[in-house]
């Protein structure tokens, strides 16, 4: 997951106090990878809502890992 990612959409149609709740991928992807058993979550620094363009090398190397188990 990208830790710049703050995607959602809609959110500027919704009032600030929720809009300040969505997209915050960085921690929905911890609270969601603590409940897929045997689950792993690769946080990508610096990276948005594109990992496999922002940041291929980093991307594809545990992506690769993972497709070959």
């Amino acid at each position: 997951i990208g830790q710049r990612d703050r995607t959602a959409i809609g959110k500027n149609t919704i009032p600030e106090d929720v809009r300040k709740t969505l997209g915050n991928y960085p921690q929905l992807g911890r609270d969601t990878q603590k409940k897929i058993l045997n689950s792993k979550l690769v946080e990508l620094d610096n990276v948005g809502h594109l990992p496999h363009i922002e940041a291929f090398d980093r991307f594809i190397k545990p992506l690769l890992d993972f497709l070959s188990k």
